[in-house]
């Protein structure tokens, strides 16, 4: 089945290479280790208006923080999309399908209102249910709402990097930082490589991509950075609409697959794929010698 859906995909669509959409989970998120709340927030989009970039940012309950409802309103009114990635962002591989629809449903009340809704829910953690049965009846409460996945393609552990720069300025250590910002991109943009070698090895093409960032301090000194390097790598930045307007969308894998290292990961183990399925950087100690090698720790 799923190579009918595969070969269908690849008829509807041209083969684009390198094409990528942003996205920035658990926004609005808490204070880090280096900017407020709020100039975190116009740092981001002052990167993506300078890069001429739509992003998406999966929103929590802006109620969460202060300013909350500020910073997702800041992101909207500069044509950013917003989605759902539920109220109180929990694990739901440990919770059951009554929580789950109500952390949906009061992010929705909450979130509905700003400009530029769309209404795709992502998992926190990427944890769609711990078992079929479960991620099936996510599915269908996703389903009865009119909600769309909100799915990645390109897994990062940006949120490791971001605890790292939180770590060392802790400890009063300071820091390089445009060695920080160029080791920092360049692990995104290998892990990208990665995924992107991974679809079409394992799809036949290479798809329409969505990253997996978060809205963090690293990533309000470094987007610039990691989009000149991935520019300069033969990317080109697509909107979110485009992204998941992709055949992948449609290609939703089994409920029995492995499905928290985004939909790229999942399509290839369905599809018997028998390369590696492990990016360079997903090991914590990867990213910690990275960061040494670059010196970028003072």
């Amino acid at each position: 089945m799923l190579a009918a859906l595969v070969l269908a995909a690849l008829v509807a669509s041209s083969a684009s290479a390198r094409e990528l959409a942003l996205s920035f989970d658990d926004c609005p998120r808490k204070p880090g280790p280096v900017l407020d709340p709020m100039k975190r927030a116009e740092q981001l989009a002052g990167h993506l208006k300078t890069a001429g970039i739509q992003a998406v940012f999966f929103c929590n309950s802006p109620a969460r923080e202060p300013e909350g409802e500020a910073r997702v309103r800041y992101y909207a009114d500069r044509g950013h999309l917003i989605a759902n990635h539920s109220a109180e962002h929990p694990d739901f591989n440990k919770i059951g399908a009554k929580e789950a629809a109500s952390e949906i449903d009061r992010a929705d009340a909450e979130l509905k209102g700003f400009p530029n809704f769309r209404k795709w829910f992502r998992f926190p953690f990427l944890h769609e249910g711990k078992g079929a049965s479960s991620v099936e009846a996510l599915r269908a409460i996703l389903n009865t709402r009119g909600y769309r996945n909100g799915y990645v393609t390109l897994d990062t552990q940006d949120w490791y990097a971001d605890d790292l720069l939180f770590q060392n300025v802790k400890a009063g250590r300071s820091y390089d930082e445009p060695r920080l910002c160029r080791s920092y991109a360049s692990m995104m943009k290998r892990d990208a490589a990665f995924y992107d070698d991974l679809s079409v090895r394992a799809l036949g093409r290479s798809v329409k991509h969505v990253i997996l960032l978060h809205e963090t301090d690293l990533n309000a000194l470094c987007l610039g950075t990691l989009i000149e390097q991935f520019r300069n790598d033969g990317w080109s930045f697509i909107s979110p609409d485009a992204a998941y307007a992709d055949p992948i969308a449609n290609l939703e894998p089994k409920a029995s697959t492995h499905l928290n290292q985004g939909r790229i990961d999942a399509l290839a183990r369905e599809a018997g794929y028998r390369g590696s399925l492990t990016p360079p950087f997903v090991e914590e100690s990867a990213i910690e010698a990275e960061f040494r090698q670059a010196k970028v720790w003072k």
